[in-house]
């Protein structure tokens, strides 16, 4: 159950489209070519690297270091997003392509790291 919202979430991740001038381009694919824009490239290094972490922990079992590798990246993946709604108007963020895969994410992804606090707190060792 783990594993599924943790792969619902990164799915919602990639489908977060951002609005450009013309269309609506795939957050996924920001990540990747905001490497050739220098000012962007400080906050691609940090959704690069929640994802790195992501895929690092997803089949990993669940310890103390894990779990706290999952809420880092919960963070670092939300980072480029955070710094795109600073930058720009609300009107470029206001459509369902936005918005709705966002909140799949963070839902998802909130759910995984709740269920996962759960199972290592319930597989911990019991000190008298």
């Amino acid at each position: 159950m783990i594993k599924n919202c943790r792969i619902i979430s990164l799915i919602s991740y990639f489908f977060i489209f951002l609005m450009g001038s013309m269309i609506a381009i795939p957050l996924g694919l920001i990540l990747i070519f905001s490497f050739f824009d220098l000012n962007d490239l400080k906050w691609t290094i940090y959704g690069i690297l929640g994802l790195v972490f992501l895929i690092f922990t997803l089949n990993r079992k669940i310890t103390e270091t894990i779990f706290a590798l999952n809420i880092l990246s919960f963070i670092l993946l939300l980072i480029p997003i955070g710094n795109r709604l600073i930058l720009y108007s609300w009107k470029w963020f206001n459509f369902p392509l936005f918005y709705i895969p966002l909140s799949l994410f963070i839902i998802f992804y909130t759910l995984s790291l709740i269920l996962e606090y759960q199972n290592l707190k319930n597989n911990m060792p019991k000190s008298f």
